[in-house]
């Protein structure tokens, strides 16, 4: 029992380095083929309460049905669960404008999560990718053109997020048999009288995998190398450690150069004007008026490349995680991100199905398509000012904006105004009875601003010395006493109605819309 003994080894080892003693509900993937059945056979060795799934994708007519008929037969007879479905591939494909392999591959995981999301104990998937698997994996990912982690190839356990509610927020797929050949597999089933179906389609050259394993592997064993499948194999787990390790400075770069508004409030902000750090002030302070995701580009800038480009890539597939999962990142998209971030500022492109924009001091990432038309679109229902009350007694008035969102909210105060708040852009005090005409609305670019201390400017000039992103100034929220502007929320007010003694005084403090009133 040469084969058995080295595949239940084999078994030991790798589930002992993977899933581990934690409880969990097995289920396995099989085709019917030999390496799903062996894998079946050592499975059901270990443990009793596994779960077996099949999908026939309805490509190869009777011969598929026949795959279907002979699984689900070999599991009652065994008295194993077993769930099978039938999807048209091949409609699939057209439906959602896949290849027959890529709309394969999401019919099966659509299938298995149906299965597997509502488990007893957090899922584990099992396939029967081997050593000869891994091999072709390599060779093709070289081929495209991939990076350290396609040249990692397959690796023994993984983790995926389901993308539909239930229990469990993900599950694991462990790979069992990857450092096993095909002929051990072979051996193994041969020794143990486990029956399997051939699939005809794997000798067919439809598939650019199938010609690697028909074609291109073979030639370099008969002419380079006859151990290439080990050494391909090794050659991924090499990768995988290396790729491992930049993965891991990677994130710590990223948690170092993201940030992320988060619905607190802004008394931090306000700790960095304290300390005089104005260009992390202007940095944070336009991620809240943006609202999406910003990278410090300085700080991006100064890294090395190879670790610039793994930071941008981490970022952009966690949001696309949430909007779109299916969807890759592409060398190309990564690249063509780092150079918008080195580009002219207010620069802005839609890349990997979001927009990204090139601001005074970040990068800001929006999963939102609408995004270039939010401009254009609020124009109309945005140009015009809106009425700002003042509050009656110590109440407070608050008026909504759509675009920057935010809140003006405004409070009627009595006594001496604390010094940090004069001289905070976010807060603007005037005495009550210099406010009779008060409103909030956007102004031209020509339209002159009045500064605090004297002198005028035009209102462009200012919005640039205040860094305003550009793709919000058409409609920025500003303060008008009559035709008068007296506050550039965020920026600065201007000399209008200046302070004095104990006089009743108006405040005014604007918020986005995400942070706390």
């Amino acid at each position: 029992m040469i084969f058995t003994n080295k595949i239940f080894e084999e078994w030991t080892r790798q589930w002992k380095k993977g899933p581990g003693s934690a409880p969990s509900s097995l289920f396995i993937a099989v085709s019917g083929g030999p390496d799903s059945m062996a894998l079946l056979e050592t499975a059901r060795h270990f443990r009793h309460d596994l779960t077996v799934l099949h999908l026939n994708h309805r490509l190869r007519g009777k011969e598929a049905d026949g795959d279907q008929e002979f699984v689900e037969a070999w599991c009652r007879d065994h008295r194993i669960p077993c769930f099978s479905e039938s999807v048209d591939v091949n409609k699939l494909a057209k439906e959602e404008g896949l290849s027959l392999e890529a709309a394969g591959r999401r019919a099966r995981y659509r299938f298995f999560e149906d299965r597997m999301v509502h488990a007893d104990h957090p899922p584990i998937l099992l396939t029967a990718h081997h050593q000869d698997d891994q091999a072709e994996t390599v060779l093709l990912h070289i081929l495209r053109g991939s990076g350290l982690e396609g040249g990692g190839g397959i690796r023994p356990l993984s983790d995926r997020k389901f993308s539909q509610p239930g229990l469990w927020p993900g599950y694991r797929i462990f790979r069992p048999f990857l450092d096993l050949s095909k002929e051990d597999l072979l051996g193994f089933l041969e020794e143990r009288g486990v029956p399997f179906r051939e699939d005809a389609s794997n000798r067919e050259d439809d598939f650019l995998r199938n010609r690697i394993r028909l074609h291109l592997l073979p030639d370099i064993e008969s002419t380079i190398n006859p151990q290439a499948v080990g050494a391909l194999s090794r050659f991924a787990r090499i990768l995988q450690v290396e790729n491992d390790y930049l993965d891991r400075m990677s994130q710590k770069a990223l948690n170092d150069l993201v940030y992320i508004r988060t619905e607190e409030d802004l008394t931090d902000l306000d700790r960095l004007l304290a300390r005089g750090e104005t260009d992390e002030w202007i940095f944070q302070r336009n991620a809240h008026l943006l609202g999406g995701v910003s990278l410090r580009k300085k700080d991006l800038l100064d890294l090395d490349p190879a670790l610039a480009h793994r930071v941008i890539r981490d970022l952009t597939r966690s949001l696309l995680s949430l909007e779109d999962p299916d969807r890759q990142v592409t060398y190309k998209d990564i690249e063509q991100i780092f150079h918008l971030a080195g580009g002219p500022v207010s620069t802005w492109a839609r890349l990997c199905g979001m927009i990204i924009l090139c601001d005074f001091q970040g990068l800001s990432f929006f999963p939102d398509p609408g995004f270039g038309e939010k401009s254009a679109a609020n124009k109309g229902r945005m140009g015009q000012r809106k009425d700002l009350r003042l509050p009656e007694n110590s109440r407070t008035v608050t008026l909504s904006w759509a675009y920057p969102a935010g809140q003006i909210l405004v409070r009627t105060c009595r006594g001496p105004v604390p010094t940090d708040r004069l001289t905070n852009p976010r807060f603007a005090y005037f005495p009550a009875q210099a406010l009779t005409r008060l409103s909030l609305g956007p102004g031209r670019p020509g339209e002159l601003f009045e500064k605090f201390g004297g002198g005028r400017k035009s209102l462009r000039k200012v919005f640039n010395e205040w860094k305003i992103p550009s793709c919000l100034r058409e409609n920025y929220p500003l303060v008008w006493e009559g035709e008068r502007i007296i506050w550039i929320p965020w920026a600065g007010r201007s000399g209008y109605g200046p302070l004095e003694g104990e006089t009743p005084a108006v405040e005014m403090e604007w918020r986005p819309k995400w942070t706390k009133i």
